[in-house]
């Protein structure tokens, strides 16, 4: 199990990485570099160090937060997931919540 999460952390860490990088031309780059980059690092050092569940936590909430605020413009505005800015938001910041999500709940079982 405990390989799993390291790989599980390993790519979502790249893969994070990979979108702030590709961020960098778009128009309000500075958050979603800023985003990509917290799960990124928190990635990273969750690979060679422990980081307080809490931490995790408190971040995954708040990204998940404004993914489901993102959510709400979608549906209540009816805007398309894919082809509408704020859906495209939406789906980077449900994936960087659910990323740290799982990092906390992890780490919250393996007492870290």
């Amino acid at each position: 199990m405990r390989l799993i999460i390291k790989g599980f952390t390993l790519v979502g860490a790249l893969l994070f990485f990979l979108c702030a990088y590709w961020q960098l031309n778009d128009p309000d780059a500075l958050w979603w570099v800023l985003i990509y980059g917290i799960a990124a690092v928190i990635g990273f050092v969750r690979l060679f160090r422990q980081i307080p569940w809490q931490v995790l936590t408190i971040l995954a909430i708040a990204i998940s937060g404004f993914g489901l605020y993102c959510l709400w413009i979608v549906v209540s505005q009816g805007l398309h997931y894919f082809s509408d800015e704020v859906g495209r938001e939406m789906m980077g910041a449900l994936m960087v919540g659910a990323y740290l999500a799982i990092l906390a709940i992890h780490a919250r079982v393996s007492k870290g």
